[in-house]
């Protein structure tokens, strides 16, 4: 049986793009202070400015709008926090730190900047200062984290308190699919298949979407737990969704060429063979199954190419 690790699943960037403040001139504005008041209308009218691009899909404009707020008031939080989540869209995440950064230096527990620089250090792969951020994010009232926080500590090998974390928190939010389906990962990639199978039924009932992914894994685990039927039904659903992932194709002509139904296999090692013409196994395994099948000759030159080309 052909045993993959799955992709691990990626915690998405908050991005609150639509949750923005608006900040009242009272809110920046000294008593009597009409110059101040000047610059800080004008800010204020940037910044609509610059949501209004942002939901148009006008990021470049947007960028300019937020930016010219700030130059005309250089303690307006909101316009740093959306300008922060402009860069993340631009695909920018060092200027976006950048940003979220200036604005913890007026507001340090502010929860979006907080939570954006914990996924933006995941993003990165540095975990520890993922981990840092999530956890001010969470005393700061961000509810979301949790998946975030067992998925740095899996990333560090700590993988039992990742599982633990999660556990806990499928507790305190039976509903919640998203954490069903990553501790099914987490199972899956430990190599607990039952727990895995049954974490991914579970986390379909709650509402997890069955796209292509769902499928290539539950169907692996299935058919690590020598539930075939279930298995294949799984694979081929991945197959409708996504018509040429090759680890579906490879598991499921795997499984044919063992159970013997070997004119199976040879559909699905051709299938494979046309998205990677260079992969010698499968070449060698198609052959295998033409010999198996009754057709020796074919079988047996294409195991004598599969050899020589690697």
């Amino acid at each position: 049986m052909v045993s993959r690790q799955p992709t691990m699943l990626k915690v998405p960037i908050l991005c609150l793009l639509f949750q923005a403040f608006f900040i009242t001139p009272s809110a920046f504005v000294s008593p009597g202070n009409k110059v101040n008041a000047l610059y800080s209308n004008k800010a204020k009218a940037l910044y609509k400015e610059g949501m209004l691009c942002i939901k148009s899909g006008r990021l470049s404009a947007a960028e300019q709008c937020f930016s010219a707020a700030i130059r005309k008031d250089s303690g307006f939080t909101a316009a740093y926090l959306q300008l922060g989540n402009v860069y993340v869209l631009m695909h920018d995440l060092p200027a976006a730190k950048q940003q979220f950064r200036q604005v913890l230096q007026q507001a340090p527990t502010q929860p979006e900047a907080l939570s954006s620089l914990a996924n933006i250090f995941f993003e990165q792969q540095d975990y520890e200062d993922a981990l840092n951020y999530a956890e001010q994010a969470c005393q700061a009232g961000v509810s979301q984290m949790t998946r975030l926080k067992a998925l740095c500590y899996y990333k560090q090998g700590q993988q039992k308190k990742a599982i633990s974390i999660l556990l806990e928190a499928q507790k305190e939010t039976p509903a919640d699919a998203g954490i069903t389906y990553t501790l099914a990962g987490f199972y899956f990639n430990t190599k607990n298949f039952p727990a895995a199978v049954t974490a991914f039924e579970l986390a379909a009932a709650k509402g997890y979407p069955a796209n292509a992914d769902f499928h290539l894994n539950t169907g692996t685990s299935y058919l690590q737990i020598k539930q075939t039927e279930i298995g294949i039904r799984h694979l081929e659903a991945c197959l409708t969704l996504r018509p040429d992932d090759t680890q579906a194709l490879q598991a499921l002509a795997h499984n044919y060429y063992s159970s013997n139904n070997y004119g199976k296999a040879i559909i699905y090692w051709n299938r494979l063979l046309s998205l990677q013409p260079a992969n010698a196994f499968a070449r060698f395994m198609l052959g295998k199954s033409y010999i198996g099948n009754g057709e020796s000759a074919k079988g047996e030159v294409l195991c004598d190419n599969a050899l020589i080309s690697n």
